[in-house]
């Protein structure tokens, strides 16, 4: 019976030695894990690939000049003699993301008149083709911003003017 405690001691210490000596090799070799690299999310207008990209329509005889510069577009309305004679324009917008949508603000608009005086000749109105002052837009999807410049005093002389057009997209979680 002594023989069969020394074989169960022996046993127990030699089943201690080995977990003492597994868990000392893991202590002395432990590794850590290094992840390199950034992440990071898209939080501003100009990091998202939003833009114009065509002009789909426009008033033959009032419009001239029409231009698209990614998140600017510009078109020049030309011979507006009479009140309410009005001049459209039909941009193509496209979002270029592949898996980030968009929502489009109410866009910037800027007038540069033919002459200095002629001040408060043009109303200048957007829509989106939702009918709407923003558009929600998917990961690559197209959408349609309609610019309309209408001559609202009665003029002298026939009046012209550069329309400037800035697009501001947010990016949106899908």
């Amino acid at each position: 019976e002594n023989m069969k405690n020394r074989k169960s001691l022996l046993s127990v210490v030699l089943l201690v030695l080995v977990l003492v000596l597994g868990v000392g090799y893991a202590v002395v070799t432990s590794t850590g894990l290094t992840i390199n690299g950034a992440a990071g999310t898209l939080t501003s207008d100009t990091e998202i690939a939003v833009s114009f990209k065509e002009v789909q329509s426009k008033t033959e005889a009032y419009v001239d000049a029409a231009s698209v510069n990614g998140k600017s577009a510009s078109f020049t309305v030309k011979d507006l003699s009479r009140i309410n004679d009005t001049a459209e324009i039909v941009y193509v917008i496209q979002n270029e993301e592949k898996d980030i949508a968009a929502t489009l603000s109410k866009p910037s608009i800027t007038v540069t008149k033919g002459n200095a005086e002629d001040d408060d000749y043009f109303e200048v109105t957007t829509e989106y083709a939702d009918k709407g002052d923003t558009q929600a837009l998917a990961a690559e999807g197209t959408t349609t911003l309609k610019v309309t410049v209408k001559l609202i005093k009665t003029p002298t002389s026939a009046k012209t003017a550069t329309i400037t057009v800035g697009l501001t997209a947010t990016p949106e979680a899908q």
